[in-house]
């Protein structure tokens, strides 16, 4: 089971138990790998001895733990090596709080071990989740032992006591739970670096005995494929649908088996099966990692391949990237708490890095939208602060307009350089502007059609937002906060094919485009929005989504 975190948005109120480990490597660990670590375990350590005088007592998170180091950059090799280290499986020996039995950590995420539950803690610069795998009505004095001996020992030197520190302990490759249930064990070990468990059931032992329940979660669910989804304040974390099987006489036999739900706890229904011989319940994982700290994610797109493309914000000078993609050095530091948008894009399995780049200026900048084309290129829309935003020389507009500007940029298919970029945005505001900067453009989402042209939708409060003769409405509706727009580049970005407002006050937030050039736009409108004579609802109360379909020239709506 390896938890994930989508869309992380919320900052976590509590700060609980900070602890840190320092592991003597063996010696054949590659020593750029071991100095990586060192680099970001000595910043925690030191954090930690200037503070233990007022902090002795560590206990087990029930909140998101805040953690103040930053990663270190990736480089092509550095991320798998790191994924591909064995998970360790750490026996408390004083360094916890007494009720933890073992703990491991994957990534930016602690598990702690107790006779009753797992903990899981996982958190970012910014966000953070708290989740608890308990054992309804399991034994609550059940036998831990590990497993898989390892080579190498941890060191906890946790402040300035040297009687609480805790060294040469060593770490084991898995752990189980014996009889947790009747006749019934629980195994958790590492897996290419994830955390994961499965149930073994003894001959004669009753499966739906396991009851587990997630604490920290607002509701478990069961998708149309059976995985089990697991929603949270951050996003959903997905097991999906169990394996089982059983070994007779040598062949692996399956067994038919899902998740049932009952009162916010899940268990298994298993389907005939020869009650002589031992089942393993395996629940399989979908990849799941943290890109960066200090990371929001707002937007994702999947190739043909299954290569996954995300983008967002980041406030980190730390945030992985590639070596020889278009921007590896953070540029938002100049204005105070300012980030940069970023491109990353992850192999099909989710274990490695394709590329990964910045992308802003010195201000403050965001990508909202992305969409990727056949050959592989990624097209990005957001909005920019910056009056240094990377654009490229034949792009419609290269120059910083005021306030906040939309942006339309195309990144080539290995991520090394953009093949246009663009301002998208007005000077002369629609509102008073209070406070400064003004106005504000914002890009919300795009899409490409099989030609390269881009169609963008979004927000603006410029009076003077570029639009074009013909199109649907090409004048700003006074007194509008933010008015929606739709807007067409052509295939090098050099040029507008169409620009228009749409409606009263509002904002686009999702774009969609038919085969022959139609667009299709949705998002929010107040009263006043233009509708069609026969459309479904013609009649607007207050704020209302909205469905609007372009002809393929922008100039009506069909």
């Amino acid at each position: 089971m390896t938890p994930s975190i989508l869309s992380p948005q919320t900052k976590p109120k509590d700060a609980p138990m900070q602890h840190q480990r320092l592991m003597t490597l063996s010696v054949q660990v590659r020593i750029a790998l071991l100095i990586c670590l060192l680099l970001s375990f000595t910043v925690v350590l030191v954090r930690l001895t200037s503070s233990a005088k007022a902090h002795h007592k560590q206990n087990i998170p029930t909140s998101p733990a805040i953690h103040d180091s930053k990663p270190v950059p990736a480089t092509p090799g550095t991320l798998s090596a790191y994924g591909d280290l064995p998970l360790a499986f750490v026996p408390n020996s004083g360094q916890l709080d007494s009720r933890v039995r073992y703990a491991a950590q994957v990534g930016n995420s602690s598990f702690y071990f107790t006779s009753q539950d797992v903990r899981f803690v996982t958190s970012t610069r910014d966000s953070g989740l708290s989740l608890r795998l308990s054992f309804v009505g399991a034994n609550p004095t059940p036998e831990i032992a590990s497993s898989g001996g390892m080579t190498g020992k941890f060191n906890y030197l946790i402040g300035d006591d040297r009687t609480k520190w805790r060294t040469g302990i060593k770490p084991y490759g898995g752990i189980v739970y014996r009889n947790l249930w009747p006749g019934i064990d629980l195994k958790f070990a590492g897996d290419n670096g994830a955390l994961k468990y499965e149930f073994h059931i003894a001959p004669g032992a009753d499966p739906r005995n396991i009851r587990l329940a997630y604490a920290g979660a607002n509701r478990l669910t069961l998708d149309r494929e059976g995985n089990l989804q697991i929603h949270t304040q951050l996003g959903n974390l997905k097991d999906t649908r169990p394996v089982s099987f059983q070994l007779i006489d040598g062949e692996r036999v399956p067994v038919h088996s899902k998740y049932r739900l009952e009162h916010e706890t899940y268990g298994f229904e298993l389907g005939s099966y020869d009650s002589r011989f031992p089942i393993i319940i395996d629940p399989l994982m979908g990849y799941s990692t943290f890109v960066g700290g200090g990371t929001q994610g707002f937007g994702i797109a999947v190739d043909a391949s299954g290569n996954a493309y995300i983008t967002g914000l980041t406030g980190s000078s730390t945030f992985p990237t590639t070596v020889g993609a278009f921007d590896t050095t953070f540029n938002g530091g100049t204005c105070g708490g300012c980030g940069d948008a970023f491109v990353t894009k992850l192999n099909p399995s989710g274990t490695d890095l394709v590329y990964s780049t910045y992308l802003g200026g010195s201000g403050n900048d965001a990508a909202n939208g992305i969409a990727i084309d056949a050959a592989g290129n990624v097209y990005l829309t957001g909005f920019t602060e910056s009056t240094n935003f990377p654009t490229t020389p034949a792009a419609f507009d290269i120059s910083d307009n005021a306030g906040t500007d939309a942006f339309v940029t195309k990144l080539n298919a290995d991520g090394s350089d953009l093949l246009y970029s663009s301002y998208l945005g007005g000077s002369l505001p629609g509102v008073t502007c209070s406070p400064l900067p003004c106005p504000h453009d914002t890009g919300e989402a795009i899409v490409v059609d099989l030609i390269g042209n881009a169609y963008v939708t979004g927000f603006t409060s410029s009076r003077d937002f570029p639009t074009t003769a013909g199109a649907f409405d090409t004048t700003y509706f006074n007194g509008s906060a933010s008015t929606i727009f739709v807007t067409k580049l052509n295939a090098n970005g050099s040029a507008l094919i169409y620009s228009t407002f749409l409606g009263v006050s509002g904002r686009g937030n999702a774009i969609a485009v038919a085969g022959d050039g139609s667009a299709y736009v949705t998002g929010n409108a107040s009263a006043g929005f233009p509708t069609t004579p026969g459309a479904f609802d013609e009649t607007g109360a207050g704020s209302d989504a909205f469905v609007t379909k372009f002809n393929p020239d922008g100039s009506a709506l069909l």
